[in-house]
């Protein structure tokens, strides 16, 4: 009985040593985290493979083709990604517009064929609704409903003191707002045409029509406010459409001729239209001195010449579309112009011309992007599109649809618009995730415009 107890202490005194050991020399566990590294390495061998391949860039836009390069890359089913794309504009760009139900169609029917337009030959779908003040429409996109208005155009005026607080909102969000009107009273300029806008009245008196309008300088630097609108304006090709009412194709002068139907179309600058006529995928005749002839053809990224100014043919779509890239420098035909209606009092005007005069209210002149010639070039010119973003990218312009709509203005207008577009990450592909991470990536692509964005690339498991 004694040697029983004696074992019951024994084995007392070694659970007792046990506990204690447990106590002040606890046990190590060792976990690694080898799923997540290989969730980075995996995306940055991803990005690298597409990269070398000289696929990054059309991968970067497109849902379809990166979910394909995914699946067969990573053939693991409980790996899903995502990405996201910042700093340039995106693959869908949506337009809410305050405006007639003319202006919108007009401004619809200048974005190409189906919509869209090429830059850097990748296709930047455009999609438009129309929008009160009140509540300004997001313009859902029934495919990705996270994606909603990028830029709002205000067309025509606007008393705008009411919407104050929605259009501050708006831009909050990185969204921009493009405005064009004719201010024709000094009470117009309202306390948000101030602040937004940062617009004030300026009444000079002027005498004098305007000559023409033109760029006053070009941008400083990449931060200057006008490198934006300046780039686009001569870097983004313009899309031009075929039409049925050019005249019947001829040509003149030593070239040869089409030896298939040519598409017709119109290059219309200063109200003036240029035929054009598409021969097949790779060559386009221009009647460059308005005579209705072809008197020269181009292929793609050729140089041709109009009333002395250089333009470039970036692209053709048979037969349905060409683009058009703008070259410096170039001047406008005057769209400050604004007919005075019959029977209306004399007013401010200047016969066919308003007096009602803008600048900006900080009196930075830098925020001018385009001035009306009154005196030759010089500091007193009257400013035409004054830019902002104080608050958030805005912009004015003058309205240029009283002599019709010409296709420099049109760009320069497109051009705005761009530049005031949300430009903040869109998710291409958007995962819910237990666990995931980002790889960011610089990429350029400069095939016609000098284009910097980050694709962020995201791995992560879903459980």
């Amino acid at each position: 009985m004694k040697g029983f107890v004696q074992i019951l202490e024994l084995i007392a005194v070694i659970l007792a040593v046990v506990v204690a050991m447990s106590v002040f020399f606890p046990g190590f566990l060792y976990n690694n985290k080898w799923s997540q590294a290989n969730l980075l390495l995996n995306g940055r061998d991803l990005i690298l493979t597409m990269d070398r391949t000289g696929n990054l860039y059309n991968f970067s836009f497109s849902k379809n083709d990166l979910q394909t390069f995914f699946r067969s890359s990573t053939p693991s089913t409980n790996i899903i990604s995502w990405s996201e794309v910042e700093g340039t504009f995106k693959d869908k760009l949506i337009i809410a517009c305050n405006c007639s139900n003319d202006a919108f169609n007009q401004i619809s029917s200048w974005f190409g064929p189906q919509s869209q337009f090429i830059v850097n030959g990748r296709n930047v779908a455009v999609q438009m609704c129309q929008t009160n003040l009140d509540k300004i429409n997001s313009c859902p996109d029934g495919l990705n409903p996270k994606h909603t208005s990028d830029v709002l155009i205000i067309w025509g005026y606007k008393d705008l003191t009411s919407y104050s607080t929605q259009l501050n909102q708006f831009i909050s969000g990185g969204n921009g707002i493009v405005e064009v009107v004719d201010f024709n009273q000094s009470s117009w300029v309202d306390s948000t045409q101030n602040s937004i806008f940062g617009l004030q009245y300026v009444d000079n008196n002027h005498k004098t029509a305007v000559d023409y309008d033109y760029f006053p300088r070009k941008p400083d630097n990449s931060s200057d406010i006008i490198y934006g609108p300046y780039k686009y304006f001569f870097n983004v090709p313009f899309p031009e459409n075929t039409s049925s009412s050019v005249p019947s194709f001829q040509i003149e002068g030593n070239i040869s001729s089409c030896a298939t139907s040519a598409y017709p179309g119109f290059f219309t600058l200063n109200s003036t239209g240029y035929g054009f006529w598409i021969c097949n995928s790779t060559s386009v005749y221009f009647d460059t001195n308005n005579n209705a002839k072809a008197d020269v053809i181009v292929s793609a990224k050729q140089n041709f010449i109009i009333n002395s100014t250089v333009f470039t043919l970036s692209y053709i779509v048979f037969p349905k579309a060409i683009g058009i890239k703008f070259n410096p420098p170039y001047i406008f035909a005057d769209f400050l112009v604004n007919q005075k209606p019959p029977g209306s009092p004399p007013g401010n005007a200047w016969g066919t011309y308003y007096a009602t005069e803008l600048a900006p209210i900080d009196g930075n002149v830098k925020r001018i992007l385009l001035n009306g010639s009154i005196n030759r070039g010089q500091e007193k010119d009257v400013p035409v599109v004054i830019l902002n973003n104080t608050n958030g990218k805005t912009a004015w312009m003058a309205d240029f649809s009283d002599n019709g709509y010409s296709d420099d203005e049109k760009h320069l207008f497109f051009s705005l618009v761009l530049w005031a577009s949300n430009k903040r990450p869109v998710a291409v592909l958007a995962p819910n995730l237990q666990v995931g991470y980002l790889t960011s990536y610089i990429n350029i692509n400069n095939t016609d415009v000098f284009e910097v964005y980050r694709l962020g690339l995201g791995l992560g498991y879903a459980y």
